[in-house]
């Protein structure tokens, strides 16, 4: 497919714009769960059939498991389990080969349809064929004639040999059955739990690769598509939920652009933090990345300035970027005095220093014209519009004016306070060992 209208002449293959968020264990999860709802799915047909035309419905069972060598009472059960187990087996070769290969793209349900035709024809010729001529049908002539003493292994043999082309047809029926089955299990699972399609120009993920296709046409071309933008700002239990909830509504209308705007990268499960100051728990166990949260939406790790409600804009600062600025201001201008005249000299930055940076910040968030970069003295201030704003900033701790209170307590609100309290409580305690060592010598 050629695309068209790319703001980069050189955006000329869409499959280069986008990035597969897949794992290989997800692939063959997903494909194994259908292999197993295939494998029950298969046995109906012929189940129902026998038992309302009165035919004894577990002789497939019992002729499984007469195969693996269980010729007692619970043979039924382990032709059975044996038959699950070999639909699992199948759907890990299956997931593998789909994964590896990348042959069709199962996001959509008629490649999984495709997919399953395919598997199933593959599984009729390779496994099943062999497996009916050479175990299935000689175990079922033997089983049927000890489940009727009536007919011989010759005569049942006779009529097996009579009816194979049935049998065979019937097989055939089934396995399209099971790979479909396998197809469009696989293919509804990779849709609502599985692989994620990231843009690469705006780091966006999308479930269907076709709606990431509709967003690269619609939204990077000249002339993009106006979008109702939402800035949650706060990356906590509020600004998670939010945005929860708004990447499930919107997951596939590439008109709403979300972003979420935090101070940290990470999501802090406060009611947790004592434990980490007590030593019960490290604290990666309280902390969760919020890109991980962010597939949807954009995520901005900077500091709020300023909101500015009138005109719907939002200025904010990366406090490293910040910090760098602020410490290199110093250095990249100097004073010169020449000929008893006052000068000022700005010299050129290096390509490794802030101008760097700068650029990077440019490159990061000027997509589509969304942010802005102020460029009055804050090099390091950037601005974004808005449409919806949410504001979930969370809370600062209250003293209420108390100073004396203020400079005797701790806080318990961030990872800093939960290892202050712990670094104050072992140094308490070691100060607290060399007094009674000095009181016994």
């Amino acid at each position: 497919m050629v695309q068209r209208n790319i703001k980069n002449p050189n955006f000329q293959n869409v499959s280069n714009l986008i990035k597969i968020d897949f794992s290989l264990k997800r692939e063959v999860l997903y494909v194994v769960t259908g292999a197993l709802i295939g494998a029950i799915t298969m046995t109906l047909p012929r189940t129902i059939y026998e038992f309302l035309t009165g035919l004894p419905y577990y002789t497939s069972w019992i002729i499984f498991g007469h195969v693996i060598g269980v010729y007692s009472s619970d043979a039924a059960i382990a032709g059975f389990i044996i038959h699950l187990i070999t639909a699992a087996s199948i759907g890990i070769v299956v997931g593998i080969f789909l994964y590896k290969t990348n042959i069709l793209n199962i996001s959509k349900p008629i490649n999984g349809l495709i997919y399953g035709i395919f598997a199933g024809t593959i599984i009729f010729v390779v496994w099943a064929i062999p497996i009916n001529e050479f175990i299935l049908i000689p175990e079922n002539i033997k089983t049927t004639a000890d489940i009727n003493p009536t007919f011989t292994q010759q005569e049942v043999s006779q009529n097996i040999q009579s009816n194979k082309s049935n049998i065979f047809l019937n097989s055939l029926f089934l396995n399209l059955l099971f790979g479909i089955t396998v197809g469009l299990v696989s293919s509804f699972l990779s849709i609502k739990f599985g692989a994620r399609y990231k843009c690469k120009i705006c780091n966006v993920s999308f479930s269907r690769i076709d709606i990431i296709r509709k967003h690269l046409q619609l939204v990077h071309r000249r002339e993009p598509i106006l979008q109702k933008k939402i800035a949650i700002l706060g990356g906590g239990f509020a600004g998670v939920e939010v945005l929860t909830k708004l990447q499930k509504e919107f997951q596939n209308d590439i008109r709403v652009d979300i972003t979420l705007i935090s101070k940290d990268n990470y999501f802090l499960f406060t009611p947790m933090l004592h434990e980490v100051s007590s030593g019960m728990i490290e604290p990666r166990h309280v902390a969760s990345p919020l890109r991980a949260f962010c597939k949807r939406a954009r995520f901005i790790e900077s500091e709020i300035k300023s909101i500015d409600l009138e005109n719907r804009k939002i200025d904010f600062a990366n406090q490293v970027l910040e910090a760098r600025f602020a410490g290199t201001q110093n250095n990249i201008t100097k004073k010169y005095e020449h000929n008893k005249t006052s000068r000022l000299l700005t010299y050129n930055m290096p390509l490794n220093s802030s101008n760097r940076f700068n650029e990077n910040i440019r490159n990061d968030y000027n997509d589509n014209n969304r942010s802005n970069i102020n460029t009055n003295n804050n090099h390091y201030i950037k601005s974004i519009d808005y449409d919806y704003l949410v504001l979930a900033l969370g809370s600062n701790t209250n003293f209420f004016g108390n100073k004396n209170l203020e400079n005797a307590s701790f806080t318990m609100k961030s990872l800093y306070d939960a290892f202050s309290i712990r670094s104050h409580i072992i140094d308490t305690l070691e100060q607290i060992c060399c007094y009674l060592k000095k009181k016994k010598l």
